[in-house]
């Protein structure tokens, strides 16, 4: 399934449930990443220069993956249950477990979690039923919210390995990728980014969706970096529902709030896949150019509109190596072999402007021969 389809289908199922309820990189004027990092100019505020500074290792970032090696090959015929979500980023880690999980010769069983409290509490509760050697899944709902279900896998001796959970590790959560650091670091880059471009001038909305908990520590992250380092800057954090209005009402959400505030220069949007329909709607209403979009979760259809010219910067997160890291901490486990190492890992955050597009915008940022770095510690390298 293509990144735009997957947000349009959930932009359309949104929007169905809406129907229902009521019957019954240059973009948009931005500069590249090569001109925020650029010396700041004389009389600049003093934040200026240090956000231009903490912004290189991301704007040219160099990654790679060290593992240390399995103690023998992922034992054999093992299930794993992944509860996912509909979104874009959602698919590609549980696409990326899925190919992880056919080369060590598991099964693989998926589960749709949606993206609300009561979609993922459903999904768990039919999990925990009969559930396969290991849950992986998207932590859309605290350990707290479903602590009922993690007790009875723990019962099992049945490991639950998470993505984006707010909680800490714990009880039967052995892993937990793409972890409060590493979504806070995203949110602050963001920052750097922004007061390095507008060299310290800038008005930003933040939209967000607080239901959506994971994404609590880029927000909070965000807004202290800009208090800290651009205290002239001002920022309005606004919420939203990227649960139902992707592609139908958060479109409209924005523009509203951009024609009764009229100084706003730049709008973040707390995940790439809430971007869907943005573009197109400030066009409608005569606002292209106006203000310059920033995203972080970046994805296919941010690099098209990057490219485009509708859309300014993204940064990245990991999302397929996250799926293999997934499986490699259940190979670890099954093994008896220390997890320490593997637990929850900062991944590679990018910041992608036009000017350092990928070659190929279908497909998502990674880590280049991120497969070979697991299958060498697998012992399944060719």
């Amino acid at each position: 399934m293509s990144r735009r389809s997957a947000v349009l289908g959930a932009g359309a199922l949104a929007l169905v449930a809406a129907l229902a309820t009521a019957c019954g990189s240059a973009g948009g004027g931005g500069s590249s990443s090569a001109t925020a990092a650029a010396a700041a100019s004389p009389g600049a505020p003093a934040g200026v220069a240090q956000a231009q500074e903490q912004l290189g290792v991301y704007e040219n970032p160099n990654p790679t993956i060290s593992l240390p090696p399995l103690s023998a090959k992922p034992p054999a015929g093992k299930t794993i249950d992944f509860v996912g979500c509909p979104l874009a980023s959602c698919l590609e880690i549980q696409q990326a477990a899925q190919a992880a999980a056919k080369k060590v010769g598991w099964t693989f069983r998926v589960f749709n979690g949606g993206v609300t409290p009561a979609t993922f509490t459903s999904a768990m509760n039919d999990v925990v039923q009969n559930p396969g050697d290991a849950v992986l899944g998207i932590g859309i709902l605290p350990n707290t919210a479903i602590s009922s279900q993690l007790a009875a896998l723990k019962a099992k001796h049945v490991p639950w390995i998470a993505v984006a959970s707010p909680s800490p590790i714990g009880d039967d959560m052995i892993a937990n990728f793409s972890s409060a650091p590493e979504i806070a670091l995203s949110g602050k880059v963001m920052a750097d980014w922004i007061i390095a471009d507008s060299e310290g001038k800038a008005h930003v909305a933040y939209f967000w969706d607080p239901s959506l908990t994971q994404h609590l520590p880029a927000k909070n992250a965000f807004v202290a970096e800009m208090s800290k380092l651009c205290p002239s800057c001002t920022v309005s954090v606004q919420t939203t529902s990227f649960s139902t209005g992707i592609g139908t009402t958060d479109p409209g959400q924005i523009v509203s709030y951009l024609q009764r505030n009229p100084s706003t220069d730049y709008v973040v949007i707390g995940i790439g896949d809430a971007t869907a329909g943005v573009p197109e709607a400030l066009a409608a209403a005569g606002l292209a150019g106006k203000v310059k979009i920033v995203t972080r979760l970046a994805d296919t259809i941010n690099f098209k509109d990057i490219s485009a010219g509708t859309e300014t910067m993204g940064v990245t997160e990991e999302t397929y190596e996250i799926g293999w890291r997934m499986i490699d901490v259940a190979a670890r486990h099954f093994l008896g072999d220390s997890i320490a190492c593997c637990t929850t890992p900062i991944g590679t955050v990018h910041v992608i402007t036009k000017a350092d597009l990928p070659s190929d915008l279908s497909v998502p940022y990674s880590v280049p021969g991120y497969q070979e770095f697991f299958l060498k510690a697998w012992h399944l390298a060719s």
